[in-house]
């Protein structure tokens, strides 16, 4: 048993190493405040998902926005809220007027939900499209009515999506990179890396 934990902990070392010589922050940017996240997030430069702060920071992005279900544009806006989590690529939320008609229903099925420590209870959506055949996510989006945390008070009745789950998501003209794994929404662009 000795033997595996000294394993564990060489590996940890030798990855801590690896991940540091590529110029990844091990520790995280805590220390911006939302306006320097924004900035930073729209300067071009790529940002190491390793910076980002845990908690999440919480920005909103004057950034348009466009989700494609099956060949129809069932989302588009010109402002998302963004979350931004250490390990993680950002996961965006729409305001409620960016769906169609019609594209947000309550949930074909009642399976149990979800609960974040800052964001709070989740309510899912199935999203579906509004042309026949119709086409349709089961529980693809999700809501946090009354987040538990103020500095997530921003995503209160905002949508956000699994881009995984849907044809496309564009952010700024950019195709967005679900991901991977079924349980975090979020998504890379050239932004993140």
């Amino acid at each position: 048993m000795a033997s595996f934990w000294f394993t564990l902990t060489a590996l940890s070392l030798l990855t801590v190493t690896v991940m540091a010589s590529f110029g990844f922050s091990l520790t995280g940017d805590k220390k911006r405040t939302n306006a320097e996240w924004v900035a930073a997030l729209e300067s071009g430069v790529p940002i190491p998902v390793l910076d980002f702060p845990r908690p999440p920071a919480c920005v909103t992005l004057d950034w348009p926005v466009r989700v494609e279900l099956n060949g129809e544009i069932v989302a588009e806006c010109d402002r998302v809220v963004a979350v931004l989590e250490t390990t993680h690529p950002p996961t965006y939320y729409l305001p409620p007027d960016a769906f169609k008609p019609g594209t947000l229903r309550p949930p074909a099925s009642r399976a149990r939900g979800s609960y974040c420590e800052w964001k709070g209870t989740a309510s899912y959506f199935d999203l579906t499209t509004t042309t026949k055949p119709s086409h349709t996510v089961p529980r693809g989006v999700w809501s946090y009515p009354e987040p538990t945390d103020d500095r997530f008070s921003a995503l209160a009745g905002w949508y956000g999506l699994y881009p995984g789950l849907v044809s496309a998501v564009y952010l700024k003209g950019e195709r967005v990179t679900p991901q991977q794994g079924g349980f975090y929404g979020g998504g890379g662009t050239n932004a993140v890396k």
